[in-house]
């Protein structure tokens, strides 16, 4: 199995854990504190869906950054961010489930035909990532989530 191949299947099985948690919390219980888990589940599958951007030569060479915002995320260290956005928390579980199901779709065909160090998605503060770097921030973003579930 290629390291590709396991932070994919990593992020999958991060994917079904963090449904699995919404989905075995009331419908109250899932809109309570101050990012819900509700609203969790829809900023990961949010930051999929925005992330990936076609190749346009940047480089794709990893930053400082990278490996210190990875090591933080895994640690589940809270790092001040600028949300684009207030996810939401009102979109029906099987919405998301279905949104997220095609994120992954069209993100494991992007990540199928990537050529080694071609961009694939662009990150705010990471910037240029290639399909590697891309699986590994998405496999250390949800374990920063997961540590951190709303109780």
């Amino acid at each position: 199995m290629t390291r590709q191949q396991r932070h994919w299947q990593a992020i999958e099985q991060q994917k079904t854990e963090v449904l699995r948690r919404l989905e075995a919390l009331t419908p109250t219980q899932a809109q309570q504190g101050d990012w819900s888990a509700a609203q969790v589940a829809y900023h990961l599958m949010r930051a999929e869906e925005l992330l990936p951007a076609p190749p346009d030569g940047s480089s794709t060479r990893r930053k400082p950054v990278f490996y210190v915002g990875c090591a933080l995320l895994r640690a589940a260290v809270s790092i001040p961010s600028k949300a684009r956005e207030e996810p939401r928390g009102d979109l029906p579980l099987s919405e998301l489930k279905a949104r997220w199901a095609a994120s992954r779709e069209t993100l494991q065909a992007t990540l199928a035909t990537a050529a080694p160090g071609e961009r694939v998605a662009q990150h705010p503060v990471f910037g240029a990532l290639d399909a590697e770097s891309y699986l590994r921030m998405l496999e250390a973003h949800l374990t920063y989530h997961l540590k951190r579930w709303p109780a």
